[in-house]
């Protein structure tokens, strides 16, 4: 998505975005700031060098076009619809036509739970839902709602509910689930805001450290490492999250503040699709960053002339500091000549006296 907001003037600037999917995407340091920065630029490299080549054999392949032509297209993206939204804690620089449509797949009826389900979920107690179990931590006090592809367990616990398909959606509305234990995939963590559950991230591949680590920071859920897990800091952590108040209470916040649009997600979606069918040319709602020089996008014709004053005053002062340094220099080595002349006159003056 982000190669397509670039087209559309969407900010590179790192300061704004923060792209890199790891732990320290949150960081504001030095480094962090570096590392950011070296990640979007070889996205933009991989763009170029990898995608865009692909993408142009198959446009003159199906299309007749020569490649100049897609570069047009893509400047003349009418709206661009994005999986996201600045509740999630992922604020965005966006031109007007990149509109943020998260939760879409929310608008249609979740899949109902199955009778069995139901009932397990009806009965008193404290449900947890798990996309992952460690083999080691299934004697825990809290029911186990687990979904896996492995339904026949070994040692499987009275209080763990094994599913490989489940109405994941159902299940987080239900209002005796208080723990959700995920991956961090986009949708799962779209859902568990949409319902104010709070979650334990577990995060292996890509944005899902991105996606786990946000919500942490919103202070909804908390993340382990699952290279580095064992069975008293899992027990501890689930614990924590369900005895601990605040995590329910600002999932609940999130819940609201993701939920409080003008419109559904679908709806926004077809309304913004309907205007630019309506209105036809758009182009006033994007910026062509391909028509503005680099060197003007990233300012570096101001940084330039700056720098360029700045390093002729720097230069000047180390001119006249040299100067000064080589006229004081030279004085005093004419002090010391003068002092060594009148030192010999004064000797031969003290040898003739003797001598007399």
């Amino acid at each position: 998505m982000a190669f397509y907001t670039f087209t559309c003037g969407g900010s590179k600037r790192t300061e704004i975005r923060h792209e890199r999917t790891n732990r320290s995407a949150l960081d504001s340091s030095l480094l962090s700031r570096w590392s950011n920065w070296i990640y979007i630029t070889e996205e933009k490299l991989l763009e170029s060098l990898v995608y865009r080549p692909a993408q142009v054999r198959l446009f003159k392949m199906f299309f007749g076009y020569p490649a100049e032509k897609l570069d047009e297209l893509r400047a003349r993206f009418s709206v661009i619809l994005v999986n996201s939204h600045f509740s999630m804690g992922r604020v965005r620089a966006n031109v007007p036509n990149i509109i943020e449509v998260a939760g879409v797949h929310l608008s249609e009826p979740p899949e109902p739970c199955g009778a069995e389900l139901q009932k397990y979920l009806d009965s008193m107690g404290q449900d947890i839902l798990m996309e992952y179990l460690p083999e080691n931590m299934m004697m825990m006090k809290q029911r186990v709602i687990w979904k896996s592809e492995l339904s026949m367990l070994p040692n499987k616990s009275e209080n763990v509910y094994v599913m490989d398909k489940m109405p994941q959606r159902m299940v987080l509305a239900h209002p005796n689930l208080r723990l959700i234990i995920t991956h961090g995939g986009l949708q799962s963590v779209m859902e568990a805001i949409d319902n104010g559950v709070p979650m334990l991230g577990l995060p292996l591949f890509f944005d899902q450290f991105n996606n786990v680590h946000r919500v942490q920071l919103a202070g909804m859920a908390k993340v382990l490492d699952p290279n580095d897990l064992n069975a008293d800091t899992f027990i501890e952590t689930i614990n924590e999250l369900i005895e601990n108040p605040s995590y329910a209470e600002r999932a609940k916040a999130m819940a609201l503040s993701f939920r409080d649009r003008p419109m559904s997600p679908l709806d926004t979606a077809l309304w913004w699709t309907e205007y630019a069918l309506r209105n036809r040319d758009t182009s006033y709602m994007r910026l062509n960053v391909e028509e503005i020089p680099l060197m003007r996008y990233y300012r570096l014709d101001s940084i330039l002339t700056f720098g360029v004053r700045l390093g002729c005053v720097c230069a000047s002062l180390i001119f006249l500091g040299w100067r000064l340094y080589q006229k004081n220099r030279n004085r005093h080595r004419r002090l010391q000549e003068r002092e060594r002349v009148l030192a010999q006159i004064q000797l031969r003056m003290s040898d003739n006296e003797v001598v007399s």
